[in-house]
């Protein structure tokens, strides 16, 4: 099967990011003289949609149609440059220390899309953050990854890479993503990326209706394997790309996500938090390095309401982490969550200055206060801040 990318403005885009390298030193001179004080609180992560672009048409995923938030006629993506002065300019409000040391342990920075690989500044803007001393990760479905591909992330320093595997039933997993070959491409992945140390590798995988059945099998194949590094499952959620709405889980369009069986879904989870806890106790004991079953157990609890109750699961009282979120579009647009206003634009605007200014200061209040059970706050777990306690024990 050949795969037609996107090549529009390409020669153009590469063109300008020479230009783009040919100029770094002089802005980073002009950037370093001019230094902004801030009293907003340290950025806990960072989500850069580099692209919306995708050659996979996702059940789940409605990213490969046109963006209902973005106006084309008036939006255009930033150049190379744009996005190397954002980074720069991120780099300078992180503190020093989350940027040397542990790898593991560093600020990280997440190219998501669409497809992140097939945009051509991803790679090329990897190796800037990497440098700057960002613990960088794409999140891919891994089609475009083959033995040199595989080399070229090695050498733009990419710390770690998620791939999407929802099932280890090629049918299902094909049909789940849209495109045919898609499961043979995660598993040409993994074996292209076997003689690098970098990027680690990881697994990704979504709980829905077709998948639940086969999802410990997943997770123990994952365990076993020499080259994974760990397995993150998530619950399905309202469709990227598409209107939020309650009770979206039963309208007609999504009917093929949601599990029609919950009791049986509920087993599975549980299941999983019994393999969670063992992994725990092998690990205190010293018998095993790591969990590569790296979901927590409030997450996994919280999974367990969220499927019985979708519309109230858990959330406690303690807000949710997206006040510390930096999330930017592939127009530029700069969020720390997308149900409320965008803080900025990185065309025109210096990070430092929107990160503490008085409009994300007021967005941050209203973050602090919201009651929403939004689904994304389900998936969107970042370690030491989960708006979920454990429940059970």
């Amino acid at each position: 099967m050949k795969l037609k990318l996107p090549t529009k403005n390409l020669g153009k885009e590469l063109h300008f990011h020479n230009i783009g390298q040919k100029l770094g030193s002089l802005q980073a001179a002009f950037l370093q003289n001019h230094k902004y004080k801030s009293n907003a609180p340290e950025p806990g992560f960072c989500c850069i949609g580099i692209t919306d672009s995708c050659f996979f048409k996702c059940k789940m995923c409605d990213k490969w149609k046109t963006d209902i938030s973005v106006n084309e006629k008036f939006s255009k993506p930033p150049s190379f440059n744009e996005w190397k002065r954002f980074l720069f300019q991120l780099s300078k409000v992180i503190p020093k220390h989350r940027l040397k040391g542990n790898l593991d342990e560093r600020f990280e920075i997440n190219f998501a899309g669409g497809e992140a690989l097939t945009h051509p500044f991803t790679l090329p803007l990897i190796k800037y953050a990497s440098s700057l001393g960002f613990r960088t990760v794409i999140a891919s479905n891994g089609y475009l990854i083959n033995k040199s591909m595989a080399k070229k992330l090695n050498e733009s320093g990419l710390s770690a890479l998620n791939l999407s595997l929802d099932s280890l039933d090629p049918k299902i997993h094909d049909k789940f993503r849209g495109f045919k070959g898609a499961h043979d491409g995660v598993m040409r992945a993994i074996e292209s990326l076997k003689p690098y140390k970098y990027p680690q590798v990881g697994i990704i995988s979504i709980i829905h209706a077709s998948t639940y059945n086969g999802i410990i099998d997943l997770v123990n194949w994952v365990t076993q394997h020499k080259k994974l590094n760990w397995i993150l499952t998530m619950a399905i959620m309202q469709p990227n790309n598409t209107i939020f709405e309650p009770g979206w889980y039963e309208k007609k369009d999504f009917e093929d996500l949601w599990p029609k069986n919950t009791n049986e879904v509920i087993k599975v989870i549980d299941e999983l938090i019994k393999i969670k806890k063992h992994q725990i106790k092998l690990t205190k004991s010293g018998l095993r390095k790591n969990e590569k079953l790296v979901n927590t157990l409030p997450q996994l609890y919280a999974f367990k309401s969220y499927f019985k109750f979708p519309e109230r699961f858990v959330k406690n009282e303690k807000p949710c982490n997206f006040d510390t979120a930096i999330q930017v579009s592939a127009v530029g647009d700069v969020y720390m969550c997308y149900h409320y206003n965008k803080i900025g634009n990185i065309h025109k605007d210096d990070f430092r200055k929107i990160w503490s200014s008085k409009k994300a200061n007021n967005i941050r209040k209203n973050i602090k206060v919201c009651k929403t059970n939004c689904h994304e706050l389900i998936n969107c777990y970042y370690k030491d801040e989960y708006p979920f306690e454990l429940t059970e024990k």
